[in-house]
Parts: C-alpha cells; sequence; structure tokens
C-alpha cells in the first residue's frame, strides 16, 4: 500500500491514498459492471424484502382499507336508505296534508249546508210562528172588536130603553127591560 506521510514530525500515520486497490496491480472496481453473483443476492433480498413487507405492512394496511372501504359502502347505504325513507316520508306527509286539506273542505261544504238547512228550518219556524202569532192577533182583534159591538149594542139598548121609557113615561121592569133588548139586538 502506498502510504503518504501527514507530517514530517517523528510520529507518522499513514493516510491510504486515493484510488488504491487492496492487492497490488488489481483493477480498480467499476460500480456499472454486473455481477451475477451481486444480481442473484439483490433478488433475494428483494424477495425477502416483499415478503416481510406483505406479511408485517401490506395485509394489515389493505385489510384496513377493506375495512374502511366496508364502512364507507355502509355508511352510503345507509345515507341512501335514509335518503329514499326521508322521501316516503317527505311523500306520505305531503298525501296527509292532501288528505287533510281534502277533510277540512268537505267538513266546509257539509257545515255550509247544515247552516243552511238550519237557516232555513229556523226562517220556516219563523214564519210560521209569525202566522200564528198574526192569525191569534187576528182572531183576538176579531173577538175583542166584537165584544165592543156587544158591548155597544147592548149599550146602545140599554140607553133606547132607556130614553123610550122616559119619552113614554113610564119606567121597564128589568124583566121586560131585558126581553125588549134581547128583541132589539136580534133586529140589529
Amino acid at each position: 500500500m502506498l502510504e503518504q506521510p501527514l507530517s514530517t514530525n517523528q510520529s507518522s500515520i499513514s493516510v491510504p491514498a486515493p484510488h488504491a486497490s487492496a492487492v497490488e496491480g488489481a483493477q480498480p472496481h467499476n460500480f456499472m459492471d454486473v455481477s451475477v453473483p451481486m444480481l442473484l443476492w439483490t433478488w433475494v433480498a428483494f424477495a425477502c424484502l416483499v415478503w416481510i413487507l406483505n406479511r408485517v405492512a401490506w395485509r394489515p394496511i389493505l385489510k384496513g382499507l377493506d375495512l374502511r372501504e366496508q364502512r364507507i359502502r355502509g355508511a352510503l347505504d345507509n345515507a341512501e336508505k335514509a335518503r329514499l325513507a326521508a322521501e316516503t316520508a317527505q311523500q306520505e306527509h305531503e298525501r296527509t296534508i292532501a288528505e287533510a286539506q281534502q277533510q277540512a273542505k268537505a267538513i266546509l261544504v257539509s257545515a255550509r249546508a247544515a247552516a243552511q238547512a238550519v237557516t232555513q228550518a229556523a226562517e220556516t219556524r219563523a214564519r210560521t210562528a209569525g202566522e200564528a202569532l198574526l192569525t191569534d192577533a187576528r182572531r183576538e182583534i176579531e173577538a175583542a172588536t166584537e165584544q165592543a159591538r156587544k158591548t155597544l149594542r147592548q149599550e146602545g139598548a140599554e140607553i133606547a130603553i132607556t130614553l123610550a121609557g122616559q119619552i113614554v113615561g113610564r119606567s121597564l121592569d128589568d124583566e121586560q127591560n131585558r126581553a125588549l133588548t134581547k128583541q132589539w139586538l136580534q133586529n140589529v
């Protein structure tokens, strides 16, 4: 080996010279040269690394990815089911509202018809009651008029008899007075 002294002191340390090979006279090693044993060892190391990574890293990673994919698919399925359920509930809600509106309209129509029937019945009863009151009032008026006529006739007859008795000069007794009043009333 070629050594170069570091200093000129008494102690000397020798450093190998650059580009010196272990064996003198051998050619320097080129990294670009292909060596079959090195190629085989590289493939063996690569296969071992792939086997170790497959056991240690890739299987758990792939298993975790599969679990995550399943969770995401489950969540998407649940979201789709929830969306369909919400749509169904919305349609049911709209159908219920439409039914309620139809029922409300039917109730209003029947209430109006019932109110009209009650109004007509009340008007009919009021007309009937009014006509009955009017008829009763006419009867009472006629009865009162007839009673007043009878009383007037009777009083007129009594006045006439009293006047006639004074003119004739004699007084009639009660029985004669009554008989004469009845006779006069029948003639009138």
